[in-house]
């Protein structure tokens, strides 16, 4: 499996006036490195700009899934779960209580 977290970075449009030619360059090579994947592998990518990824990447991809932000309950949860041990209750004050 590879994880390609921050996605648009790599692989914006490489029709964007304001890039310079190295960008294109790095997507071609990137669509070329996809291609090459052995097959069985899974490839993964996340991003919070998915308009500015190239078209061509997208048909790289058999599934898109859109996650949305978790509501401020599911948050406050989160955080009592994974930082309670290192952040002080006091901390966390303004936050619903669950």
């Amino acid at each position: 499996m590879l994880f390609l977290d921050e996605f648009d970075a790599l692989a914006k449009l490489r029709d964007d006036k304001q890039e310079l030619g190295e960008l294109k360059r790095v997507v071609v090579s990137l669509l070329q490195n996809i291609d090459s994947i052995a097959g069985g592998t899974v490839l993964l990518a996340a991003t919070n700009h998915e308009h500015l990824l190239d078209p061509a990447i997208w048909r790289r991809f058999a599934y898109r899934v859109h996650i949305e932000l978790p509501k401020i309950e599911a948050r406050g949860k989160m955080f009592e779960r994974f930082l309670s041990k290192s952040i002080p209750p006091k901390s966390l004050i303004g936050l619903p209580s669950f």
